[in-house]
């Protein structure tokens, strides 16, 4: 299947490798040439502009953006009127779901159909296959399952509903990973407290927790090789940076009932003013994952 790809970061360029492999054709398009030509020396096509990467799509076209939330809009603004109805728009941001029900309600008015995605897994995933929610017209998530499929891997595909349910289920994902992050980097720190008294080795206790336990995670694995690459996260200052996601997470806390999202989200605020090594755990994990910046030690 042919598609534009807007957003080469090192989730895109994942995608787009691995939507290659499996035979499809990409014309991709970022705001660097560096990544652009990674992908063109995989076998994609390049553009130089958004508007050389419509013309070089075959109607109906689909294009895929895959760019931090707070850039969407601005694609949008660009991408928008070279299309024509018939075409179709795939945001795979962390987009906020009302604004996703925004931005699909201009599309319908001309002719555009909006398909929503959230996507799971990190950087790693994203290359070995992902975790895909989607929502949208059901007829057309169907015609868009060749690529939608090929990304994911198996059964971590999954039609969620309406245009904006597959951006309201993965922020729920989302706050379901704040609390995740937030009780591995506590227990962490709970037996650290107590560390000079029995003698504990937290690189042992991860090893374990990692290997056939109850609480056995991708979490859990990522806190231990970020532990083995850097004992004691010793590089790592205890307080989480503030994510594109916080805001958001911040509104889910008043849409549900989600407790263990508001301490999450509170403790992540808190961490700033009060470093802890549970802050550090968590910024671990999210560099590990998804290759977000981290405050070093000073």
């Amino acid at each position: 299947m042919q598609l534009g790809f807007i957003g080469l970061g090192r989730m895109g360029s994942n995608m787009v490798a691995r939507l290659l492999e499996y035979g499809h054709d990409v014309v991709v398009r970022d705001r660097s040439h560096e990544p652009i030509d990674v992908a063109v020396a995989q076998g994609a096509i390049g553009s130089e502009s958004i508007s050389d990467m419509v013309e070089k799509l075959e109607t109906p076209r689909a294009v895929f953006i895959m760019v931090q939330s707070q850039h969407v809009q601005g694609v949008l603004d660009e991408l928008m009127p070279l299309l024509s109805a018939g075409d179709t728009v795939i945001d795979s941001g962390n987009t906020y779901f009302e604004d996703t029900l925004l931005r699909a309600e201009a599309a319908s008015a001309q002719g555009v159909h909006y398909v929503d995605i959230g996507i799971s897994g990190g950087v790693e995933r994203a290359r070995t296959g992902a975790t895909l929610m989607v929502g949208g017209s059901q007829d057309i998530v169907r015609r868009l399952e060749p690529v939608l499929c090929d990304l994911a891997q198996e059964h971590g595909y999954g039609y969620m509903g309406a245009t904006g349910a597959g951006h309201f289920v993965k922020m729920v994902h989302n706050g379901i990973e704040y609390g995740m992050m937030q009780a591995i980097g506590e227990g962490l720190g709970a037996i650290d407290q107590y560390r000079e008294r029995f003698g504990t080795d937290l690189a042992q206790v991860l090893k374990v927790y990692n290997h056939g336990s109850i609480v056995e995670s991708a979490l859990m694995r990522w806190t231990e090789q970020a532990w083995t690459e850097d004992p004691g996260l010793v590089s790592i200052e205890g307080s989480v940076p503030k994510g594109d996601t916080e805001e958001e997470m911040q509104k889910l806390t008043t849409l549900a009932r989600m407790p263990a999202l508001e301490v999450a989200v509170a403790e992540r605020v808190r961490s700033r003013a009060t470093p802890s090594l549970s802050a550090k755990a968590i910024s671990a994990m999210r560099q590990q994952f998804g290759d977000h910046r981290v405050i070093e030690s000073s």
